[in-house]
Protein backbone atom coordinates (compact mmCIF):
# COMPACT_ATOMS: atom_id res chain seq x y z
CA UNK A 1 0.00 0.00 0.00
CA UNK A 2 2.79 2.40 0.86
CA UNK A 3 4.53 1.86 -2.49
CA UNK A 4 1.30 2.52 -4.41
CA UNK A 5 0.48 5.66 -2.47
CA UNK A 6 4.07 6.95 -2.67
CA UNK A 7 4.07 6.41 -6.42
CA UNK A 8 0.80 8.29 -6.79
CA UNK A 9 1.95 11.15 -4.56
CA UNK A 10 5.17 11.38 -6.56
CA UNK A 11 3.23 11.72 -9.80
CA UNK A 12 0.93 14.33 -8.27
CA UNK A 13 3.89 15.95 -6.46
CA UNK A 14 1.81 16.53 -3.30
CA UNK A 15 3.63 15.77 -0.05
CA UNK A 16 1.59 17.57 2.60
CA UNK A 17 0.35 15.58 5.58
CA UNK A 18 -3.24 15.85 4.33
CA UNK A 19 -2.29 14.59 0.85
CA UNK A 20 -0.35 11.67 2.32
CA UNK A 21 -3.28 10.65 4.55
CA UNK A 22 -5.75 10.96 1.66
CA UNK A 23 -3.66 8.79 -0.66
CA UNK A 24 -3.05 6.14 2.00
CA UNK A 25 -6.80 5.97 2.67
CA UNK A 26 -7.51 5.63 -1.06
CA UNK A 27 -4.96 2.86 -1.54
CA UNK A 28 -6.32 1.07 1.55
CA UNK A 29 -9.82 1.10 0.06
CA UNK A 30 -8.51 -0.23 -3.27
CA UNK A 31 -6.53 -3.04 -1.63
CA UNK A 32 -9.46 -4.03 0.59
CA UNK A 33 -11.84 -4.05 -2.39
CA UNK A 34 -9.45 -6.16 -4.47
CA UNK A 35 -9.01 -8.63 -1.59
CA UNK A 36 -12.77 -9.04 -1.21
CA UNK A 37 -13.13 -9.56 -4.98
CA UNK A 38 -10.40 -12.22 -4.97
CA UNK A 39 -12.11 -14.04 -2.11
CA UNK A 40 -15.37 -14.00 -4.06
CA UNK A 41 -17.17 -11.92 -1.44
CA UNK A 42 -17.85 -8.87 -3.62
CA UNK A 43 -18.94 -8.70 -7.22
CA UNK A 44 -18.88 -5.60 -9.45
CA UNK A 45 -22.17 -4.70 -11.14
CA UNK A 46 -22.43 -2.45 -14.20
CA UNK A 47 -25.58 -0.31 -14.03
CA UNK A 48 -26.99 2.08 -16.59
CA UNK A 49 -28.23 5.37 -15.19
CA UNK A 50 -29.63 7.58 -17.91
CA UNK A 51 -27.06 7.63 -20.70
CA UNK A 52 -24.14 6.63 -18.48
CA UNK A 53 -22.91 3.41 -16.90
CA UNK A 54 -21.62 3.14 -13.35
CA UNK A 55 -19.84 0.34 -11.52
CA UNK A 56 -21.15 -0.66 -8.13
CA UNK A 57 -20.08 -3.38 -5.75
CA UNK A 58 -22.48 -5.90 -4.31
CA UNK A 59 -21.48 -7.63 -1.09
CA UNK A 60 -22.42 -11.27 -1.33
CA UNK A 61 -22.56 -11.87 2.42
CA UNK A 62 -24.76 -9.82 4.68
CA UNK A 63 -22.98 -10.84 7.92
CA UNK A 64 -19.84 -8.70 8.22
CA UNK A 65 -18.37 -10.94 10.93
CA UNK A 66 -18.01 -13.75 8.37
CA UNK A 67 -16.12 -11.44 6.02
CA UNK A 68 -13.90 -10.13 8.83
CA UNK A 69 -13.06 -13.63 10.06
CA UNK A 70 -12.16 -14.76 6.54
CA UNK A 71 -9.91 -11.75 6.00
CA UNK A 72 -8.12 -12.29 9.33
CA UNK A 73 -7.45 -15.93 8.43
CA UNK A 74 -6.06 -15.11 4.99
CA UNK A 75 -4.07 -11.97 5.78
Amino acid sequence: MVVSSTSLMGRLNKWTEGAVRTELRQVHVEVEEETLKNLGLVTPIKKKIGRYYTLESQILLSDQSIVSAELRKRL
